[in-house]
């Protein structure tokens, strides 16, 4: 089991609101929208990963089977459990230090994730993220600081409904390497 640590203040902080909030809207506040299978495909064509992946947002598995079937080695967790992965996992409470991340986490309060995925990495972070994340003054402060090496901008528009409803995104994967401190590569997949 991936163990736990201390947290920064504002951990602690999104930790606990998201303590409060969880009591009063599970589902909403946890934001289940399984990763689209070409989605990830289009990432591996890009970028290669070495050594182990923690998925610490793995849903049903949609990221983590991809990633297995093409000879990585990963961890799957979530908080919730969605029938895959290690259940009730908070991702804020893990101290291990892995060489990789691949995760599309909540959208909602996507700073603190982050931050803490680039703490957690000796090599690589791919976040899943809407593009409209390269926006903003506190998101701006995060790319000065720790710039992502590539944004990869999906051309399209993607569904992380898996119930038949109509919910499309523009999204990118948003790839760090650890001590990179150039400016982004934009591409498109």
């Amino acid at each position: 089991m991936i163990g736990l640590m201390l947290m920064t203040p504002q951990e602690k902080r999104y930790r606990e609101r998201l303590s409060v909030e969880m009591q009063q809207e599970d589902a909403k506040l946890l934001q289940f929208f399984p990763t689209p299978r070409q989605a990830v495909k289009l990432l591996l064509e890009k970028v290669r990963f070495d050594g182990l992946i923690l998925e610490p947002a793995c849903g049903k598995g949609n990221i983590s089977k991809i990633l297995l079937e093409s000879g990585y080695n990963v961890r799957s967790s979530d908080l919730a459990y969605y029938g895959y992965g290690e259940e009730n996992c908070d991702f804020f409470t893990i101290k291990e230090v892995v060489p990789n991340i691949v995760t599309n986490p909540p959208f909602k309060n996507t700073e603190p994730w982050i931050r803490r995925c680039l703490k957690l990495t000796e090599k690589k972070v791919a976040l899943l993220l809407p593009i409209e994340m390269l926006g903003g003054k506190k998101r701006h402060n995060i790319f000065r600081t720790s710039p992502p090496r590539l944004v990869l901008v999906l051309l399209d528009r993607i569904s992380f409904r898996d119930d038949g409803k109509k919910y499309h995104q523009t999204c990118a994967w948003f790839v760090w390497e650890k001590g990179y401190t150039g400016k982004p590569q934009i591409d498109w997949l």
